[in-house]
């Protein structure tokens, strides 16, 4: 199985010659309030860029959706270096609240960068350096054990997600599900198992060549619904073995 492909944020000259690097800003912020009661955590000085979804900041992997399979939203949405942060986390820059929704280009110095609407809106932004906040975490009861972060991605049984020896069948031998399936690495979640993933409840049914360690593949019905589940971080609970 494989899935979901990657967003690059990259920043170019435009057809008028003008360069996506603007002037380092250096910027002193105020520590900004709490968000729903907890206070954030200060991180530094980060180096910030910015993109949008033109074939100039994206490139050859220009796409409509995030690296999460999201729909980027100006004032929302922000790309960042996932060996830094992780999918879904809450930043606050310059007073505004983003969402680690998307991922940088490998090549790029950058550790975040802010999607915008437009390129123009993005060139205006240039590379600035500023203070960044993350906010904790929201906690939650759940009944299984946490046995970690595990990054979640989407497949189905078409011939691009499991070849053409698919079967249409799982590794168990029973039929896919879609809000059953998931397939994991046995020898960090054995089959059979049931986890809880985002609220919802999964029985490990499923192996993959590219599911190893802390990494599950969610089934889905369709492959479009697999692609638009993209890539995402999530705790993952052991419920039963």
């Amino acid at each position: 199985m494989q899935s979901a492909a990657e967003t690059v944020p990259v920043l170019e000259e435009d057809a008028d010659g003008l360069k996506t690097e603007g002037p380092v800003i250096y910027i002193e912020l105020d520590k900004p309030s709490a968000s729903a009661g907890k206070e954030p955590e200060y991180m530094g000085v980060f180096t910030v860029s910015a993109y949008c979804g033109c074939s100039q900041c994206l490139g050859e992997n220009r796409r409509k959706l995030t690296y999460a399979g999201t729909s980027p939203k100006a004032g929302y949405t922000i790309a960042a270096d996932l060996s830094e942060f992780d999918l879904g986390e809450k930043l606050a820059i310059e007073g505004n609240n983003y969402v680690v929704e998307d991922k940088t280009a490998g090549n790029r110095s950058e550790s975040l960068s802010i999607y915008f609407d437009s390129h123009k809106e993005a060139l205006s932004f240039g590379i600035r350096e500023v203070e960044v906040y993350r906010f904790p975490r929201e906690e939650s009861e759940h009944e299984g054990e946490y046995i970690g972060e595990f990054l979640l991605t989407g497949y189905c049984s078409c011939n691009i997600c499991c070849g053409e020896d698919n079967g249409d069948m799982t590794y168990t031998g029973a039929e896919p599900r879609a809000g059953r399936t998931v397939a994991a690495d046995p020898d960090i979640i054995p089959l059979g198992s049931e986890i809880e993933v985002g609220g919802c409840i999964y029985i490990v049914e499923d192996t993959g060549k590219k599911i190893k360690g802390n990494r599950l593949d969610i089934f889905f019905d369709t492959h479009d619904e697999a692609v638009v589940y993209g890539r995402r971080q999530e705790p993952v609970y052991l419920l039963k073995q």
